[in-house]
């Protein structure tokens, strides 16, 4: 199936269109399925924890990529996520993305009382989409 006629895509399309309409937007679009980001692995978070003048061009590239994609959540207004439920969870696409903006002491820190956020004042609106009759829903007759 081409994903730009998913409902997860046209629904926020659509969206983000009418937005746009109503205020002036900057928008920018990362489309995960025809640009997905590798799967998260170890080397890329010893990357984040090698110190910056000691990384090696592979590190520092691995790190460069995480870098700038919480520079794009740290300066936005408004976060609009257009995500498919696949199997009863979340694509491995935007899982990939989540691993590389939830950075221990960059995004959230540890404490006593758990995970806290250090990115503050955002609206993250999620656009969600799946296929099928759920029990204990709307569709249920």
């Amino acid at each position: 199936m081409n994903h730009d006629v998913g409902n997860s895509y046209i629904l926020s399309s659509e969206f983000v269109d009418r937005l746009s309409n109503k205020f002036e937007l900057t928008v920018t679009h990362h489309d995960l399925v025809n640009e997905p980001l590798e799967h998260f692995n170890q080397t890329e978070m010893l990357a984040w924890m090698t110190p910056e003048a000691q990384r090696n061009s592979e590190q520092k590239s691995l790190a460069n990529l995480s870098d700038n994609l919480i520079k794009e959540v740290q300066q936005s207004d408004v976060l609009v996520i257009g995500l498919p439920m696949y199997s009863f969870g979340v694509p491995s696409q935007f899982k990939a993305w989540m691993d590389r903006i939830a950075r221990a002491g960059v995004t959230f820190k540890f404490t006593e009382q758990g995970p806290v956020g250090l990115i503050a004042n955002k609206k993250v609106i999620v656009l969600a989409a799946r296929g099928g009759i759920y029990a204990c829903t709307d569709n249920d007759s």
